[in-house]
């Protein structure tokens, strides 16, 4: 069996690969139902070596030491798995190095991945991830993403993610215009890449540009309802905006409403009694 983009899966089930690069799109669209998705490739084949290891990914990315304990499961069913890719195995060889702290042995192993798989837009996001939030390499986050681009034709569809990645990247190093091109050129090819319409509005507030800035969050929140915390980042991004160009009474409802938001079911608080954090103003 072979996923969207070509690799092979060790399973037998159609109905796994196609839960496997469902949950692939989810997670790189940064959506809620990712876990569901991979669920249900795990539903289809307990056994398949990607599928444990992606909910391993998923697992660890919640960055909750409590959770442990389920990637270790996850290691363990992909260990004792009948056969895996050589692809698979270097799959599960950076899930162990990520799970034991070891994030340079993560980053070589997402990286030869990519080396020999240019297609493998799971390692290469893991990477890019790994690269920002464990490292703080800038640099090395931008080299990962340009090793492979040049091997992305245009008939891709999830080309515009890789374009989103690098747009991020390009703003980390200060490029901005070429932040801005990549990152917009993403947004259109596929308006549900957040973390490309994040890579744009990094780029309008190092520039400034705050009015484009609220403007850019704002013309690009549909996919928010399906998305996860990624959404409030970004409308913290859109209240900051707000902030910088003296929009104090939109920088409220965005706060009240979107960043904090103590109505939603997990505040325990009621819409209708939540707190804001307005304060009188002085006649």
């Amino acid at each position: 069996m072979r996923d969207a983009l070509g690799h092979e899966v060790t399973t037998g089930a159609a109905a796994c690969v196609e839960a496997l690069d469902a949950a692939t799109a989810s997670y790189l669209g940064f959506r809620l139902d990712a876990g569901q998705r991979v669920n249900a490739a795990l539903d289809a084949d307990p056994a398949c070596p990607m599928a444990n290891v992606m909910k391993g990914y998923l697992t660890m990315l919640i960055s909750n030491a409590s959770f442990l304990g389920a990637v270790d499961k996850r290691i363990a069913a992909t260990e004792t798995a009948p056969a895996a890719t050589k692809r698979e195995r270097g799959h599960l060889h950076a899930l162990k190095s990520w799970r034991a702290g070891r994030n340079d042995a993560a980053i070589a192993a997402w990286e030869a991945i990519a080396a020999e798989h240019p297609y493998d837009v799971v390692a290469l996001r893991l990477a890019h991830f790994a690269y920002f939030w464990t490292q703080g390499d800038a640099r090395g986050m931008r080299a990962s993403v340009e090793r492979v681009l040049p091997r992305w034709s245009r008939e891709i569809p999830e080309r515009g993610f890789l374009l989103g990645m690098h747009a991020f990247a390009c703003e980390e190093t200060g490029d901005y215009p070429t932040a801005e091109r990549q990152g917009r050129a993403a947004v259109d090819a596929n308006p549900a890449d957040l973390w490309a319409v994040h890579a744009v509005a990094h780029v309008l507030e190092m520039q400034g540009r705050h009015e484009e800035g609220w403007r850019w969050v704002e013309a690009n929140r549909a996919p928010f309802a399906a998305a996860n915390n990624i959404r409030f980042h970004l409308e913290w991004h859109r209240a900051l905006y707000l902030f910088e160009a003296g929009r104090i009474d939109g920088l409220l409802d965005v706060y009240d409403q979107k960043v904090r938001d103590l109505g939603s079911p997990s505040s325990g608080r009621s819409p209708t009694t939540r707190p804001t954090c307005r304060t009188p103003r002085r006649s």
